[in-house]
């Protein structure tokens, strides 16, 4: 069995807040490192063995049991953050411990927004992308894989998944 990782499939994910005035506060991920999306539970697989239907498939959001991900001071740094490095800073460095070793704050908030996406009419571009990166057995090829028309998509959807960013934070 040949092990994949998708790593670093998500460097930009953004969507608007509402707010008005000239500062953008947007929550937006910029650059997410390293992320570790297993399949299925896993991350042994044979490299181009899944079907359409189970690249396809839906993401789901994390169950409401595992949230939230984040500290709330998180959240304010976030906000008030001028540029995305802060806002990547402000993820990254969340003091909230990773759920059994692997859900971050910052994997958190991007697991919402992929389930979001793809559940208000991303889930053709986000399936694209994720066959993609399922076929490959190397980085280089993942990070050949498009995921610009899931963004592009994602964006798209206004303040619809705001929600679902925020879900990783206490209320």
């Amino acid at each position: 069995m040949k092990k994949l990782s998708i790593v670093g499939i998500l460097s930009l994910l953004a969507f608007g807040c509402g707010d008005d005035d000239d500062r953008d506060t947007r929550p937006m991920l910029m650059d997410s490192g390293t992320i570790m999306l297993p399949d299925s539970g896993t991350t042994e697989m044979d490299s181009g063995t899944t079907t359409p239907e189970e690249c396809r498939a839906q993401p789901q959001p994390l169950p409401a049991a595992a949230l939230p991900r984040c500290a709330a001071e998180t959240l304010t740094c976030y906000m008030n953050a001028a540029t995305n490095e802060a806002r990547q800073a402000c993820l990254n460095d969340d003091p909230t411990p990773p759920l059994e070793g692997q859900i971050s704050c910052n994997l958190c908030t991007i697991l919402q927004l992929v389930a979001c996406g793809a559940a208000n009419g991303c889930d053709a571009q986000w399936g694209d992308f994720n066959c993609c990166a399922e076929a490959c057995d190397t980085q280089a090829c993942v990070d050949a894989c498009d995921l610009d028309p899931f963004i592009a998509c994602l964006n798209g959807t206004g303040t619809a998944c705001q929600g679902a960013f925020l879900s990783c934070f206490p209320s």
